[in-house]
């Protein structure tokens, strides 16, 4: 009978799941050294005026740094480099210069830094943005007014919304709607003077206004000088506001007056074109109504005689009365009924 020997080796699945948990240790450990970035000025994404711009660049880091091997430098849209080029390490901290005495033009910015920690000496690159935007301009610089912004979309005004955009939006919507109205739209009030007058004229004072603006916004498009400059966007501005204004006096004050006199008119047109009356009366009560009009003379119908108003005979007091235009007839078919009459 066979006795068993007990062992003392440990379990080969418990060794495999030691060494990958010491692996893992050593990784995570490895990653923990690493310099993380604590803290940047300016910070990712801020926006700055030209006029408050920082004098340098400066990253803070979780750990030491080493002044060997570690870069750091800012570079525009062009990747041209703006910093001075003198980058200093302090501790957790690199910094640079900006070239502020040349002037920053308004655009994106990037900050690349490459980095060595002074512990391990492991590397940390990265890179963040930052942008500058002009100044608002004074619109009592002549000079301003006539330059041009660095795009046809281009803002003045940097942070806030893009007024270029809405501009051109809303300045060509008005110039497709006011000219259809001017050339077909106004048409279907011909019949009311006076809403055909007022669609006339708003009509084209906005047509006038709108097509000015769209005009100027292609010149920048297009840079086509002198057009392109800012003053006249702002002179289709002041027009369209000015416009808007007497439009709103007339209809206040005007428009009263003049709804007042369009029904004095209808009133007395009516007055002196009565509606037409339909000539399709028989001719008994044609001869009732010429009777009632005037007398008979001597002479009667059983004799053989004839009877006559006035000095006129029936028959040609019938044929004498001026002819009526009837209704629903157009003018080609009343020229043909009387040609029928003078045939007769």
């Amino acid at each position: 009978m066979s006795k068993r020997v007990k062992s003392n080796l440990l379990p080969l699945p418990l060794i495999g799941g030691l060494v990958v948990s010491l692996i893992f240790i050593l990784i995570q450990s490895s990653l923990l050294a690493q310099a993380t970035l604590v803290n940047a000025t300016p910070t990712d994404n801020q926006i700055f005026k030209k006029n408050n711009l920082p004098e340098k660049v400066t990253l803070t880091f979780s750990e030491g740094l080493k002044s060997e091997g570690s870069l750091l430098r800012v570079i525009d849209t062009l990747r041209s480099q703006v910093d001075r080029g003198t980058i200093t390490v302090s501790e957790k901290q690199i910094s640079v210069e900006l070239n502020k005495g040349e002037g920053l033009p308004p655009t994106d910015y990037s900050v690349e830094y490459s980095v060595v920690s002074a512990v391990d000496g492991s590397i940390t690159n990265g890179s963040y943005n930052f942008r500058i935007v002009p100044l608002p301009g004074n619109p009592l610089d002549v000079s301003y007014q006539f330059s041009t912004p660095t795009s046809p979309f281009g803002n003045d005004w940097g942070i806030y919304f893009p007024l270029a955009l809405v501009y051109s939006i809303l300045f060509l919507i008005g110039a497709i709607g006011s000219n259809f109205v001017y050339f077909y739209g106004k048409y279907r009030f011909k019949e009311n003077r006076l809403t055909y007058t007022m669609l006339n004229r708003a009509s084209r004072n906005a047509a006038i206004v709108f097509s000015l603006g769209v005009f100027f916004f292609l010149c920048r498009l297009g840079n086509l000088q002198p057009f392109n400059a800012r003053i006249w966007l702002y002179l289709t501005i002041v027009l369209l506001i000015f416009y808007t204004v007497r439009g709103v006096t007339w209809r206040m004050k005007a428009y009263p007056l003049a709804k007042t006199q369009w029904l004095e008119y209808q009133q007395k047109h009516r007055k002196k074109n009565p509606e037409p009356v339909i000539a399709n009366a028989s001719p008994a009560k044609v001869a009732a109504k010429s009777g009632s009009i005037g007398t008979l003379s001597s002479g009667s119908a059983d004799a053989g005689g004839e009877e006559k108003l006035g000095n006129t005979t029936l028959n040609e007091g019938v044929a004498a009365r001026p002819t009526e235009t009837p209704r629903g007839l157009s003018a080609r078919g009343q020229k043909r009924r009387e040609k029928k009459r003078d045939k007769r």
